[in-house]
C-alpha cells in the first residue's frame, strides 16, 4: 500500500515536471508593445463614440488597413504587421466588426496634394464592406525611437474622425521586426 502511494507521489511530481517549462517571467523586461497599442486603439475608440460615427458593437464594420513605412507608403516591416494585428484585435476586444485588408504588395494609400488617399483596391473593399471607418496607420523611426500614427478616416469624405499618436523605444525586439 505504501509503494503504491510513493509510485502515485511520485508520478503525480513528474507529471508536474511536465507542465513547467522552467522559466520563471517575473524577470523579463516589460514590453510597451501591446500596452501602448491598447491605449492607442482605447484613445481612438473614445473619440469614435463622443463623436457618434461609429458605436461599440455596430453592425458597421471598420476596416483596418496595414500599418506602412512613412517614407515609403507602399512598404511595412514585421513590426507594421504586428502592429496591424495588434490594433485590430484591440478594436474586436472592444466589439467592433473588423474587416482586415490582407493584400499583399498592395499600396494601401497614395498621397495626393500632400494628404492621403485609399487606392482603388482598397475603396472597393470599403463600400462592398459598407464601412463607417477605416483604420489607417504609418510609422517612422529615429535613432531612439519609433513614432506611430493611427488614424480612423471617414471613407465617404477622407476626413479624420479619430486619431491617436505615441512612440516606442527601440527595444532590441522593436528593431528586430523593423528589419523584417
Amino acid at each position: 500500500m505504501i509503494q503504491k502511494r510513493l509510485a502515485l507521489i511520485f508520478l503525480s511530481l513528474s507529471l508536474v515536471g511536465c507542465f513547467s517549462n522552467g522559466y520563471r517571467y517575473t524577470n523579463y523586461p516589460p514590453n510597451h508593445f501591446i500596452a501602448q497599442n491598447n491605449r492607442a486603439v482605447n484613445s481612438i475608440s473614445e473619440q469614435l463614440l463622443a463623436k457618434r460615427k461609429v458605436a461599440l458593437g455596430s453592425m458597421s464594420p471598420l476596416v483596418i488597413a496595414t500599418v506602412v513605412n512613412m517614407d515609403d507608403l507602399s512598404k511595412t516591416s514585421q513590426f507594421g504587421r504586428l502592429l496591424t494585428e495588434h490594433v485590430a484585435a484591440r478594436f474586436a476586444q472592444l466589439h467592433y466588426n473588423i474587416v482586415e485588408l490582407k493584400l499583399d504588395k498592395a499600396v494601401m494609400m497614395k498621397t495626393e496634394q500632400g494628404e492621403y488617399v485609399l487606392t482603388h483596391d482598397v475603396q472597393k473593399v470599403v463600400d462592398s464592406a459598407k464601412a463607417k471607418g477605416v483604420v489607417i496607420g504609418t510609422y517612422a523611426e529615429n535613432m531612439n525611437d519609433v513614432y506611430i500614427n493611427l488614424k480612423v478616416v471617414d471613407p465617404t469624405n477622407s476626413v479624420i474622425i479619430g486619431a491617436h499618436s505615441y512612440a516606442l523605444p527601440k527595444a532590441p525586439n522593436i528593431l528586430d521586426m523593423l528589419s523584417q
